[in-house]
C-alpha cells in the first residue's frame, strides 16, 4: 500500500513494516493528520455519562436520551441515535440486555468488555464475509484496516460476540487479530473515555518513548470523535514521525512488557536503549534523596521571568550517574503522591518543593512539550496560588505569586502545542481564569 497524505506518507522502515514520514517541515503544534473515528465504544464508566455516538458530555441543564430499545446506549439526541442506529446499533440493540448479562461477557476484563464491544460494533458496521464482493477505495478505513498487522498474543481468544452477526462474518479471528495492536484510547483532557479504531493513523505511526508528535481528540455533538495527530517539535523533511503507544514514564521493564504483550515488539528508542544502558538502577537512601532532587531541580533551570524554562527536554543521556537512583521504578510513584497528598492536605512548602522536582523529573524523561508536562505545571500552578493566599513563612505573597505565573506561563506554553482538544473547557478556561487572578 502507498499513501501520500500532503504532510506524511509512508515510507520503508529497517525493522517495523512502515513507518511515517513527514513531506514538509512541520512545526510544533502543527496539525499533521485529521480522521475521524471509524468505529469507537466508550469506557464501561462513561457509559451513560456521554453520548455513545459522539462522545459528547450533555450540554449544561441538558440529558442524554436512552435508547428505548436496549437501555444501554444514550444519545445527545436523535441525529446521533440515527447515525448509531444505521451504522451498527440496528444489529444488535435486541440482543444487547442478554449478551451484557451473559457469563462468557461478564467473565472479561472492564478493558477486554470494551474491545468486545468494539469488535461487535466493527463487525456490524459492514459486511465481513468471504463473498462480499464491494469495492472499496485504497485508502478507505475497511481498506485500510484490512492492511494492518494481525498479531495474537499468548492467551488469544476471541471475545463473545453481540448480535448474530457471526453467522455471515467467517473471518472474525483476522480482524480481531487486529484489534489489540491497533485500537487508541480516546482522552480528553488526557483523561480517556472511549476505545477507538482509527485505521489511517495506525497504518501510518509507530512508536517511540521519545515521540515528536501526540494525538489529540476533538468532539463535536453529532458526529464521530475525530483524531488529529500533531506535532510537539519541529519535525524536518524525510524525518520519521512517531508517537507515544503508551506512558514514556512506566517503568522500562513494564513498558517494554507492554509493548510485547499488546504489540508484539521490543522497543529500541533512544529513552529505552539508555536506561538498558543503566540498570540495573540502585535505589536511593532515603538520607540522599534531598540531596539528589536538589541537584536535579538545579540543573533543570528555573529562569526568574514571566515563564519557566525547562533547560533540558530531552537529555537525559546527560544526566549525572550519581542521579540515576531518582529514575528507580519505585521513586516516580512516590513522588507524585507526595506532592498530590501534600497539595491536597495545604502543606504547601513540600508541595512546591515535590512539585518543582516532579517537573524537573518530567523535563529530563518526556521530550519537549510533552502534553503531561504541561497538566502538571498548571497543578503547580494552582497550588502555588493556594499558597499565596495562605502564605507560607519566610516567602512574600509576591514571590509565591510571581512563582505562580511562572508555572502558568509554562502550562500555557506546553498545552497551547497541543492546542483545544475533548470536552469544553478543561486547562484552557483553568488557565485563562487563573491568569485573570494572578493579573489583579
Amino acid at each position: 500500500m502507498s499513501l501520500d497524505l500532503g504532510k506524511v506518507k509512508l515510507g520503508p522502515h529497517l525493522t517495523a513494516r512502515n513507518t511515517a514520514i513527514a513531506n514538509v517541515l512541520l512545526r510544533a503544534s502543527e496539525t499533521i493528520l485529521s480522521v475521524p473515528a471509524w468505529i469507537t465504544a466508550l469506557l464501561l464508566s462513561e457509559k451513560g455519562r456521554r453520548c455513545d455516538w459522539c462522545g459528547c458530555l450533555p450540554s449544561p441543564g441538558c440529558s442524554l436520551k436512552k435508547c428505548t430499545g436496549c437501555g444501554s446506549y444514550w444519545y445527545c439526541g436523535s441525529q446521533c441515535q440515527l447515525q448509531q442506529w444505521k451504522a451498527h446499533h440496528k444489529s444488535i440493540c435486541k440482543y444487547y440486555a442478554l449478551y451484557e448479562a451473559s457469563s462468557a461477557y461478564q467473565s472479561l476484563s472492564n478493558e477486554d468488555k470494551v474491545d468486545a464491544i468494539l469488535l461487535s460494533h466493527t463487525l456490524a458496521h459492514l459486511p465481513w464475509s468471504q463473498s462480499d464482493t464491494t469495492q472499496l477505495a485504497e485508502d478507505s478505513p475497511r481498506t485500510v484496516f484490512g492492511s494492518l498487522m494481525q498479531y495474537r498474543p499468548e492467551g488469544f481468544t476471541l471475545p463473545t460476540i453481540c448480535g448474530k452477526i457471526s453467522s455471515t462474518a467467517t473471518n472474525i479471528d483476522s480482524i480481531y487479530a487486529r484489534f489489540g495492536n491497533n485500537n487508541f484510547v480516546l482522552h480528553s483532557h488526557l483523561t480517556p473515555f472511549a476505545h477507538g479504531v482509527f485505521p489511517l493513523a495506525s497504518r501510518l505511526f509507530n512508536h517511540s518513548c521519545v515521540p515528536n508528535a501526540v494525538a489529540r481528540f476533538v468532539l463535536n455533538s453529532g458526529e464521530l470523535p475525530r483524531m488529529e495527530m500533531v506535532a510537539i517539535s519541529e519535525i524536518r523533511k524525510d524525518e520519521e514521525i512517531t508517537i507515544p503507544y503508551l506512558d514514556p514514564a512506566i517503568p522500562l521493564d513494564a513498558r517494554q512488557h507492554q509493548l510485547r504483550s499488546r504489540y508484539g515488539f521490543a522497543c529500541t528508542c533512544p529513552l529505552c536503549l539508555f536506561q538498558q544502558s543503566i540498570s540495573p538502577i540502585p535505589l536511593a537512601a532515603p538520607s540522599d534523596l534531598k540531596s539528589l532532587e536538589a541537584t536535579l531541580r538545579l540543573e533543570t533551570k528555573v529562569d526568574d521571568t514571566e515563564t519557566l524554562t525547562l533547560s533540558r527536554n530531552w537529555n537525559l543521556p546527560s544526566l549525572q550517574e550519581h542521579l540515576y537512583p531518582l529514575l528507580h521504578p519505585a521513586y516516580l510513584p512516590a513522588l507524585s503522591e507526595t506532592f498530590s497528598k501534600a497539595s491536597h492536605e495545604g502543606d504547601y512548602p513540600i508541595a512546591l518543593e515535590s512539585g518543582l522536582t516532579l517537573l524537573a523529573w518530567y523535563a529530563t524523561v518526556y521530550p519537549r512539550n510533552y502534553p503531561l508536562i504541561g497538566m502538571h505545571s498548571l497543578e503547580l500552578a494552582k497550588t502555588a496560588w493556594n499558597a499565596s493566599i495562605v502564605g507560607i513563612s519566610g516567602r512574600s505573597e509576591e514571590e509565591t505569586v510571581r512563582e505562580a505565573r511562572r508555572y502558568l506561563r509554562l502550562a500555557q506554553q506546553v498545552l497551547g502545542v497541543l492546542g483545544p482538544e475533548g470536552d469544553p473547557g478543561g486547562p484552557a478556561e483553568e488557565i485563562s481564569t487563573l491568569l485573570e487572578l494572578l493579573v489583579e
